[in-house]
């Protein structure tokens, strides 16, 4: 797992991961946004930047659902 700032922006940060072992995601590499606005009074913006299938993820933007933050 590594974390990086995007544009040197301390409110703006990517996650990126390994697909879990033993899954149809093995060997996937995934990359997940957080920015921070007005943090710890709202919670982080969550989104997929790798395009990925799950109920509770936009397929537009990659957004999580916020019922699952």
């Amino acid at each position: 797992m590594t974390i990086e700032l995007v544009n040197n922006d301390l409110f703006n940060w990517n996650l990126t991961f390994d697909g879990p072992v033993n899954t149809p995601h093995e060997g996937g590499k995934y990359v997940v946004n957080f920015e921070f606005d007005n943090y710890p009074f709202k919670y982080p913006k969550i989104k997929f930047v790798t395009k990925i299938y799950h109920p509770s993820v936009s397929r537009q933007d990659g957004t999580i659902c916020e019922k699952h933050l």
